[in-house]
């Protein structure tokens, strides 16, 4: 949704991460600096456009191992939010194709086909184990169990039994609690439609 809108700026493709817990991707991250400098760029593109709002992905700090300047994470904290809603079955489907097909084609280009697959399930594994603090140690066997048994049945849907309970148990609620400290600066929850068309009037 936020590719279709001109005076948005990519955090996430400037950091070259998925902003997530997962979004690490085969190639490294561009150094601080880099980031910095590139992220300064595409700010003074946005302003010589002449756009009013620029539109920016919510993130914490960091975007994988970057770190967002103080500024703008203080802009951040102080901007209105939109709030994009979508059924559980759609965003498990997105997160399928982004983590699992997307980013397995992309561990096969790096490593060759089994050995692509090998580093992407051992990557997931870490990742899981990463946030196994916030999700619990039951959840997190059970996650890594089902994962697991996609991987062994050579079925790619059967992802979608792991990537559903992850998406309820761990990433809703994070995101309740921290909407939830900034109830006061939501100005819109909508579909796809209504928030690109408020977006849209952003200029």
């Amino acid at each position: 949704l936020l590719q279709s809108l001109a005076n948005v700026i990519d955090l996430e493709r400037i950091a070259h991460h998925r902003g997530s817990s997962f979004g690490r991707f085969t190639t490294p991250q561009p150094s601080q600096i880099d980031f910095e400098n590139n992220l300064a760029w595409a700010l003074v593109q946005h302003a010589v456009k002449g756009f009013r709002h620029v539109v920016l992905e919510d993130e914490g700090g960091n975007i994988g191992e970057r770190r967002l300047p103080r500024p703008l994470v203080e802009y951040y904290q102080n901007s209105p939010l939109v709030i994009l809603e979508r059924p559980l079955a759609e965003r498990v489907q997105v997160t399928f194709d982004e983590y699992v097909t997307t980013a397995q084609i992309e561990y096969r280009a790096e490593y060759g086909d089994e050995s692509g697959i090998q580093h992407w399930l051992a990557d997931m594994d870490n990742n899981i184990d990463r946030i196994q603090k916030r999700l619990g140690g039951l959840r997190c066997r059970e996650i890594k169990k089902f994962l697991h048994a996609a991987h062994e049945s050579g079925d790619p849907e059967r992802h979608k039994v792991w990537i559903e309970p992850l998406l309820r148990n761990y990433y809703d609620p994070m995101y309740d609690y921290q909407i939830g400290k900034r109830s006061q600066q939501v100005v819109l929850r909508g579909n796809a439609s209504e928030v690109l068309e408020y977006l849209q009037h952003l200029r």
